[in-house]
């Protein structure tokens, strides 16, 4: 048996789809290969396990083959494949007739032993990782005209190169950074630096359970001549805000908040503008609304028999389409968008179909247009009663869009009423509506 190549490494790129890789060199036992994946990332070698990662595809021992990977290494990763025998003879010669057995393998011995010596040696000199490219490293050779210079790495990232010189008195530095490196001691750069000589971060205390509110924060505090002191996280914000000029501002635009985003802890800054946007509610009572002359509702009230409560409604029929109308001036905040409301009603004492189909239109009338206008269009929401005198609130409507050309400020004219012939509406008797709450949405947190 020979050895025809002195080849006992090799390296190849992952591709994310190679699983099988050539092994060039001889090994005589499973246990003589190495197998690494550097991650192009990190640079990282990471040892591979044969059968969890890798299988061998080798026909018999000694001989090459194939590692066969369980996954496919990605691309971007190296694949290093080394040969690292045990530095140990195992040939146990028997001696037979002239054939002097005991003296080769003392030959074979001391050859061994030879190889375990310089594996000694490597194991205490520096050495790059096993997932390196580069081989044949050559080290700057030490000469008097380079004397105290430094080792470091060419520009290239591939090579050793002598760096400038490493003796003080040689450095270019700013007048500044030289007072403080010429200073003998700890206290004496703190005094250099301006940060006074009692400070200490190390000795600051932290509740490593209770998170960074209970920790402390360091400062200067120039009022006691430039003295170093600490203040709970709580207290130093307390005391900032406690200490902030005290404004109310007319444009809300040009001041901003902090908050905290609860999902991840980050922090956001909102302009204080945007405070109270979003979707606001008036309350329309049934005392504020006024039956139409043609086809109004009933106005009606009633006293409950146990607790006298007061009750003022408006009654809709529930044969006829009965209608009743409110006036309600928006706020300048208002976005001019759609609105929605919630009808609140009750019924007396009824047996059976509780159902009843209240509508909702409605015009937007701005300065000096026309107050006899068309309204829009109706929308209507069906809800179900069923107990004598308890309060009942339909859910929301769909989306309701004022006629008109809506403004800031806009008078919104609202006609309420029962669609007593729709066949959705079941109930036999009137239905006593309490107020609706009407739904807008605001693109502004004040009226200015």
């Amino acid at each position: 048996m020979t050895l025809n190549s002195i080849s006992s490494r090799i390296a190849y790129a992952g591709n994310g789809s190679t699983q099988s890789f050539p092994v060039p060199f001889k090994i005589w036992a499973p246990s003589d290969l190495k197998v690494y994946r550097r991650e192009a990332a990190s640079q990282t070698d990471m040892t591979q396990a044969l059968t969890t990662d890798y299988t061998l595809d080798i026909a018999a021992y000694p001989g090459n083959g194939n590692v066969v990977f369980t996954v496919a290494p990605p691309a971007g990763a190296t694949i290093v494949i080394l040969r690292d025998m045990a530095l140990t003879q195992e040939l146990d010669l028997q001696a037979s007739g002239a054939f002097a057995a005991e003296n080769i393998e003392v030959q074979l011995d001391k050859l061994t032993a030879e190889i375990q010596t310089l594996r000694e040696l490597v194991g205490r000199t520096p050495r790059l990782p096993v997932g390196s490219p580069l081989s044949e490293l050559t080290l700057p050779e030490p000469r008097p005209a380079t004397a105290n210079q430094l080792l470091g790495i060419t520009s290239t990232g591939d090579a050793y190169e002598l760096k400038a010189a490493a003796s003080l008195p040689l450095q270019t530095v700013s007048s500044f950074v030289a007072t403080l490196l010429d200073d003998p001691d700890a206290a004496a750069a703190r005094a250099t630096l301006g940060i006074g000589s009692a400070i200490d971060l190390n000795l600051l205390t932290t509740d490593v359970t209770g998170g960074a509110h209970a920790d402390f924060v360091a400062f200067i505090d120039t009022s006691e001549a430039g003295a170093s002191n600490k203040v709970p996280v709580p207290n130093f914000f307390s005391v900032a805000i406690a200490g902030a000029t005290d404004t109310t501002p007319v444009d809300q635009t040009t001041y901003e908040v902090m908050a905290r985003k609860t999902s991840d802890g980050t922090l956001h800054r909102i302009p204080l503008a945007e405070f109270g946007i979003g979707k606001h509610t008036i309350w329309l009572p049934a005392s504020a609304m006024l039956a139409r002359t043609t086809g109004g509702a009933a106005s009606g009230t009633l006293e409950l028999a146990t607790n006298k409560i007061m009750l003022r409604t408006l009654d809709f029929d529930p044969a006829l389409v009965e209608y009743a109308q409110v006036s309600v001036q928006m706020p300048k905040g208002w976005n001019e968008g759609a609105l929605s409301a919630i009808f609140v009603w009750s019924h007396a004492s009824a047996a059976t179909n509780f159902n009843v189909v209240w509508g909702i239109r409605g015009v937007a009338v701005s300065d000096d247009d026309a107050l006899d206008a068309s309204f829009g269009s109706t929308v209507q929401i069906t809800d179900t009663g069923g107990t004598t005198n308890d309060l009942y609130r339909s859910p929301e409507t769909g989306p309701l869009t004022l006629a008109g050309i809506p403004s800031e400020s806009d008078v919104a004219i609202l006609e309420l009423f029962r669609l007593a012939t729709d066949a959705a509406d079941t109930l036999a008797i009137d239905a006593r509506l309490h107020g609706v709450a009407l739904f807008y949405a605001t693109n502004a947190n004040t009226d200015n």
